[in-house]
């Protein structure tokens, strides 16, 4: 049993969007040669008389990434090849494998368009012919083609840094924001970007950058940790919740993320039926090429009625991140809630569990710092024991010892390096060289 909060406050209310939902449906089981067989029970009901409600919608069963995988690549498509605009594919870095996800995302033209426009919305206070830096993966996934894609139609001038190209190294990123003097900054996560550029120069880049605002998708990012940022360097963060088999569906509302009217949304907690908090579930209503119908996502989080009607959500990690604690559960954005406040101790960070079964469970946080503080340490080694029941252990490293390859970019100097390696010119003279 699921409890679902209703999407407009009144969605079952709501005789359009219910229809509209019927329509989805329809389409789905009338296309899909997956849907065709779930929602078979569905329809049989249906035309036995049963109404549709929210009742008979929850006994549709769950779709799970496990299902993409096995209907790859054209099962859940549900237009014909002449009608797709656009092929895209979940991130797969859950498993950390280099192959295919096998999770395809198909679109049409009228869904892409769709997308782009929930993007911009939260972005058409910025100027028209601003720059916008993209910094995100451009291969597959869906967020940073259509933010491009996005911007571009907004009148504003995407720049392309792709974030798992060679060309676009985090150094790459912040030399281009100070030259072109960028409005706009799309990315995962702000805090690291700075972190690599202090470790590189020794000093702080966003208190002179322009930056009007930063948008974030991919990672989640706690309500403190995207605060943090903004007041700090005096930015407007604007978070989205975005996947690839959606698009854009969580979007900016002041400083909450509002869920699209596009999307139907539930939370899924088996151990309480009417929580709020739990596996986050989502059903697109207008997509064509390939609607997703009670899509399990794999991210926990919480949703709720904002005082303007419309519903907040807030995504705290993956299930597989969750660290059972007694009667709760402890999610990667909980830790990046220990380091609110701190000036001398960087965000970036890692949890390490240990232990399960007959031996206790240790929580470990390896921390930096960006100058010795004890007093900073102190305080984190105190916010950890109120966080948890679990023995603790905190370890403080020197900014970038936790993580060298990152901060060092030796990913972006060694492929570089790789096209170099074959010749040495060490003659002394200049060049000239045309392209």
């Amino acid at each position: 049993m699921t409890h679902q909060i209703d999407t407009h406050g009144k969605f079952w209310q709501s005789e359009p969007a219910v229809q509209g939902l019927l329509r989805q449906l329809q389409h789905a089981a009338d296309h899909s040669s997956f849907y065709r067989r779930l929602l078979r029970r569905f329809w049989k009901e249906r035309d036995a008389g049963a109404p549709f409600d929210r009742g008979s919608f929850q006994r549709i069963g769950f779709t799970t990434k496990d299902d993409l995988r096995q209907h790859f690549p054209h099962g859940f498509r549900a237009v014909p090849m002449d009608e797709i605009a656009g092929y895209f594919e979940s991130s797969g870095t859950s498993t950390g494998d280099i192959g295919s996800s096998r999770c395809a995302a198909w679109r049409t033209a009228d869904d892409l368009a769709r997308d782009r426009a929930r993007r911009i919305t939260a972005l058409r206070h910025i100027d028209r012919a601003s720059v916008a830096v993209v910094h995100l993966p451009y291969a597959l996934t869906s967020s940073a083609q259509c933010f491009h894609q996005a911007l571009q139609e907004a009148g504003l001038v995407p720049v392309a840094l792709d974030q798992g190209q060679v060309l676009s190294s985090p150094s790459r990123v912040i030399e281009l924001c100070e030259a072109l003097q960028a409005s706009i900054l799309v990315t995962s996560d702000p805090w690291l970007l700075r972190d690599i550029a202090l470790h590189e120069r020794g000093e702080d880049p966003f208190l002179s950058l322009p930056l009007k605002a930063v948008a974030t998708v991919g990672l989640p990012l706690s309500p403190a940790r995207r605060r943090d940022f903004g007041q700090r360097f005096g930015v407007d963060v604007m978070s989205y919740y975005g996947l690839s088999e959606f698009g854009a569906v969580g979007l900016p509302d002041e400083e909450r993320i509002a869920i699209s009217e596009d999307f139907l949304v539930e939370i899924h907690n088996p151990s309480d039926p009417r929580a709020t908090v739990g596996e986050i579930v989502v059903t697109d209503l207008l997509q064509r090429a390939s609607p997703l119908i009670r899509y399990r996502t794999g991210d926990v989080g919480h949703l709720e009625i904002g005082t303007n009607g419309k519903i907040h959500i807030e995504v705290f990690g993956r299930l597989s991140e969750a660290i059972p604690d007694g009667g709760q559960f402890l999610m990667p954005t909980d830790f990046q809630d220990l380091f609110s406040g701190l000036e001398n101790t960087s965000p970036v960070h890692r949890v390490t569990v240990s232990g399960g079964g007959d031996d206790p469970v240790v929580v470990r946080v390896d921390a930096q710092q960006y100058r010795d503080d004890p007093a900073e340490r102190a305080t984190l080694e105190e916010r950890l024991r109120r966080l948890t029941n679990h023995s603790t252990q905190i370890q403080v490293h020197r900014l970038g010892e936790l993580f060298p390859d990152a901060y060092n970019q030796s990913q972006h100097r060694a492929a570089q390096f790789s096209k170099r390696m074959a010749f040495h010119d060490a003659r002394r003279r200049d060049w000239i060289v045309t392209y």
